[in-house]
């Protein structure tokens, strides 16, 4: 697959205006088959799934994050949000280091 064909299915494809409100990617764009701006990056990308597995890139820092869990259902905890809010903690924290 080209750097191309990558960039472009990891960018948001929705256009505007989205209307995305109440639904699972409200917040988010949504590229090729996932979420775009994870983590409060928009160069991340990732899927989260029904039993509260949530996964990602992080494109500029090649940060690569999972988190697998079997829960059901999904929203009885804030799984999606912590995890991408501990992430992005993480994230600057290290670009800090630097």
């Amino acid at each position: 697959m080209s750097e191309e064909a990558v960039r472009i299915g990891t960018s948001d494809l929705l256009p505007d205006p989205k209307a995305v409100e109440g639904t699972l990617v409200a917040g988010f764009g949504f590229g090729a088959g996932g979420r775009v701006g994870w983590a409060g990056s928009p160069r991340a990308y990732g899927w989260a799934g029904a039993a509260s597995t949530v996964g990602f890139v992080e494109m500029e820092s090649g940060l690569r994050a999972g988190l697998f869990t079997q829960y059901m259902p999904s929203d009885a905890y804030p799984i999606y949000t912590d995890f991408a809010d501990a992430i992005s903690r993480d994230l600057a924290f290290q670009k800090g280091r630097s």
